[in-house]
């Protein structure tokens, strides 16, 4: 009786850990179980080491995007090279203590960024998840192919954008740390 006891309050010890792994738990900011962290259906591409996967669904677009480090990583949507970042889209995050932290940011000037809802918009993702290994990062989200926010740029299914991928160096598992490293690429979602 004893063996069965501890059997069954270790399966519901291991049901609740997996429900809060999983986003079900409410307060979890993870959701490696689904949705923008199952891999299925996802277009990919590998630039400088960094791994940007996409897929659209409806009216959202839903990324991954790893690299070679400890620390955070970015997906932008970058509104003019010859300006660096000014008027783009990005979405920076890490994985720190079994959680992913995310921001949605609006570039303001060539060389900086602030979060959307710092300037009077909105975070725009949702369905974040993650993980980290000893050699990589992974974040997911989701965000509208077009918000209305006035800090986000309005995308077009098929259209092709200038992306850009960034990651800080290992251990900055904070939103202030410069990049370790760039790369834009033109692509198509």
């Amino acid at each position: 009786m004893k063996n069965w006891e501890s059997f069954f309050a270790w399966v519901a010890a291991f049901s609740i850990s997996c429900l809060a792994a999983c986003g079900g738990g409410g307060g979890s900011n993870n959701n490696p179980g689904g949705g923008v962290c199952d891999s299925t259906g996802f277009s990919e591409v590998t630039s400088s080491n960094i791994t940007l996967k996409w897929k659209v669904e409806g009216a959202n677009l839903k990324v991954r995007v790893s690299a070679p480090t400890s620390g955070w990583v970015a997906f932008g949507v970058i509104a003019d090279p010859q300006n660096f970042m000014q008027g783009s889209n990005l979405i920076i995050g890490y994985y720190s203590g079994g959680a992913v932290s995310l921001r949605d940011d609006y570039a303001d000037t060539q060389i900086s960024h602030q979060p959307d809802t710092a300037l009077g918009g909105t975070d725009n993702t949702s369905e974040a998840c993650g993980s980290e290994t000893a050699s990589a990062t992974e974040i997911g989200f989701t965000i509208p192919l077009d918000s209305g926010d006035a800090y986000d740029l309005a995308l077009t299914p098929e259209a092709t954008y200038n992306v850009g991928l960034a990651y800080a160096a290992d251990g900055a598992d904070t939103f202030i740390p410069k990049h370790a490293v760039r790369v834009l690429i033109q692509q198509a979602f």
